[in-house]
C-alpha cells in the first residue's frame, strides 16, 4: 500500500538523486509515496542533468566506454521522473489562470520558473482533486515541496505556511522520510546516501574553487589591477575553502553584472550550478549533512 504522502521535487532534488543514486534504490523507493513534477520543473530536469556529464565527457582521462555508460545511465534516470510529470495545461484546464494570478499576487513574485509552477502545482494538489487522482484515492492533501534551493525556499515558505499548503524541505529531508517509511531501508543505507550527497556539492565546491583560483593566477594585467574584481573573485576563494556560500550570490552578481568584460569567469560559475543552491546565510546543506550523520552514528533518528 502506497503512503499517503504527498511531495513535489524542485530539479535540484531531482538531479541530486539521479546522481548519488548508482543503483536506482532510492528512485524506486519514490513509488511508496506519491510524487509529482511540474512541466517546466522537468525542462530544467532534462536540461540540467547532464552538466556534470559534459564536464566528465571532457576530461582527456575519461574513456568511450564510461562516457557511454554514464550517458545511458542519465537517460534511463530522466525517463524514469518523466513518469511523475504533471502538466500545466492539466491545471489550466480546471482553473485557467486563476491559481497563477493567485501565487503571484500573494508572493509578488514575478519570474515563471521551476519553482514558481511547483508552488502553483503545491497549492491545486493541496485544495483540488487533480484529474489524475480517481476520486476514491482522494483525500485532503498537506504535502512537502523539496528542493535545494535556498532563495526559493526563502521565497515561497511563508506562503506555503500561511496557505497551509505543507513544508518546504531539501533532499536531506527526503532521505529521512525514505528512510522513516521503509522498514527495508537501513540506518547503513541512509549514512552511505547522506556521504554521497555531500560529496556531491563538496566535489562541485572544490572544482569551482580550483578553476576559481586558476582564473586568479592567470588574469590578464587589466584584471588584476581591477580592485573590484579582484576583491569578489577573493571572497569567492575563501568562502569556498570554509565551504561557506553567504556571499558567493553576491560575487557572481557583481560579474554578471558586466558579462562582456567577466564573460571568462560567468562560464565557470554556470559550470557549477550546485554552488547557487548554497548561497545563503541562512542555511548550508553540508553543515546539515554533518549534524544529520552525528544523528544517524548514535541512533537518534527513530522508526518503528
Amino acid at each position: 500500500m502506497k503512503n499517503p504522502i504527498t511531495c513535489i521535487l524542485d530539479a535540484c532534488t531531482a538531479i541530486n538523486l539521479i546522481h548519488i543514486d548508482q543503483d536506482e534504490y532510492l528512485i524506486k523507493k519514490l513509488k511508496e509515496i506519491d510524487i509529482y513534477i511540474s512541466e517546466k520543473v522537468f525542462e530544467e530536469i532534462r536540461k540540467n542533468a547532464y552538466v556534470k556529464f559534459e564536464r566528465f565527457r571532457k576530461e582527456p582521462s575519461s574513456r568511450k566506454e564510461d562516457i557511454k555508460s554514464m550517458k545511458e545511465e542519465i537517460d534511463a534516470k530522466v525517463s524514469i521522473f518523466r513518469a511523475y510529470q504533471f502538466y500545466n495545461h492539466i491545471i489550466e484546464k480546471d482553473y485557467d489562470d486563476e491559481l497563477i494570478k493567485h501565487v503571484q499576487n500573494a508572493t509578488n513574485y514575478s519570474l515563471d520558473n521551476g519553482e514558481f509552477r511547483s508552488t502553483v502545482l503545491a497549492l491545486y494538489i493541496s485544495r483540488f482533486k487533480p484529474s489524475s487522482i480517481k476520486p476514491e484515492d482522494f483525500y485532503p492533501v498537506k504535502l512537502f515541496f523539496h528542493t535545494d534551493d535556498s532563495p526559493a525556499k526563502a521565497e515561497f515558505e511563508d506562503y506555503f505556511k500561511h496557505q497551509q499548503i505543507g513544508y518546504i524541505e531539501d533532499t536531506v529531508d527526503l532521505l529521512i522520510l525514505l528512510y522513516r517509511i521503509d522498514s527495508e531501508f537501513r540506518l547503513s543505507t541512509l549514512e552511505k546516501y547522506l556521504s554521497e550527497l555531500f560529496a556531491e556539492y563538496a566535489q562541485d565546491a572544490k572544482l569551482l574553487l580550483s578553476r576559481l583560483r586558476e582564473i586568479k593566477s592567470t588574469a590578464s594585467l587589466d584584471l588584476k589591477r581591477d580592485k573590484d574584481f579582484q576583491l569578489n573573485l577573493g571572497q569567492a576563494i575563501i568562502d569556498l575553502e570554509k565551504l561557506e556560500f553567504k556571499s558567493i550570490s553576491l560575487n557572481y552578481d557583481f560579474f554578471n553584472s558586466n558579462k562582456r568584460k567577466y564573460s571568462e569567469i560567468i562560464k565557470i560559475f554556470e559550470m557549477f550550478p550546485k554552488i547557487h543552491e548554497l548561497q545563503t546565510s541562512k542555511s548550508n546543506v553540508l553543515i546539515k549533512i554533518r549534524e544529520i550523520k552525528n544523528q544517524v552514528k548514535t541512533n537518534e533518528i527513530f522508526k518503528l
